[in-house]
């Protein structure tokens, strides 16, 4: 009985040394091992899961800029306004923003 059951954890043996050398042979150029399987699924779902998150923290920084030029121009517009010349000058720069990028 015993003899059966050490053939059988030798066997199992040989096989794990097998199977470690498969994967060893199977190393990328860059070193690492490549991953197969449910563990390799659940690191793409969470690679794609952090590129989603950063899209999203992207574009909240975007708008969060895009709002604060906004808020910048219209300050800059009342100050203007008060001056008298406020509309006429805001429309100018924006006439000369947009040739320039016509032109670029």
């Amino acid at each position: 009985e015993f003899a059966s059951e050490r053939e059988s954890l030798r066997t199992e043996l040989a096989e794990l040394k097998r199977e470690l050398c498969q994967v060893r042979s199977s190393e990328s150029p860059r070193g690492r091992v490549r991953i197969h399987g449910p563990l390799a699924t659940e690191l793409e779902v969470e690679r794609l899961a952090r590129q989603r998150l950063e899209a999203a923290l992207e574009s909240q920084r975007d708008a969060f800029e895009m709002q604060l030029a906004a808020e910048k121009l219209l300050k800059s517009g009342t100050q203007s306004a008060a001056t008298g010349s406020g509309l006429d000058e805001s429309v100018a720069t924006h006439e000369r923003v947009e040739s320039g990028l016509k032109g670029g």
